[in-house]
């Protein structure tokens, strides 16, 4: 466990996505964990028109995802061959990450055929939430209910119990 640095505000979380979500219900409990945050997060939704093979769709995809990315910035890079954490450890990487000056955390999720290469190499994580598969809407609410369970970790507030 790592003694946590509180940025307060100052921290930034920025979640981009292939596709749009259009589920209200979904909407609605994305905002609330976001609420709750202390941390600015924002959500980027991109839509990929492209057509062709699935290598050219995810190079699309990629170069849509990478776009104006802040070098500064922590990229996290949502895949299904990524490492797993229990939400202890996944805190535990916020911890570490911000007391060695890191204010800005980038996750990336990607389409349907997942990650191009690219993208994976540019990754500093690459995570995956599960062996599962996971529709990508419901993605997003697993994990800003993650991040907000990581920042009451690093709080010591009740609500991981």
């Amino acid at each position: 466990s790592f003694e946590f640095l509180d940025r307060g505000s100052s921290m930034k979380i920025t979640i981009r996505a292939i596709g749009k979500d259009t589920s209200k219900e979904l909407k609605s409990l994305i905002d609330e964990y976001i609420k709750r945050l202390p941390w600015t997060v924002k959500i980027e939704e991109m839509v990929c028109n492209k057509t062709g093979s699935i290598d050219e769709i995810k190079k699309h995809e990629g170069e849509l995802l990478l776009n104006k990315i802040d070098k500064d910035s922590y990229l996290i890079v949502l895949d299904e061959i990524g490492k797993k954490y229990n939400s202890v450890n996944f805190s535990n990487i916020f911890s570490f990450q911000m007391n060695n000056g890191i204010n800005h955390f980038v996750f990336l999720i990607g389409g349907a055929n997942g990650h191009s290469a690219e993208v994976r190499k540019k990754a500093n994580m690459i995570l995956s939430l599960s062996d599962m598969t996971f529709a990508h809407k419901i993605v997003r609410l697993i994990l800003v209910e993650q991040i907000y369970r990581a920042w009451t970790i690093t709080q010591a507030h009740p609500y991981h119990k």
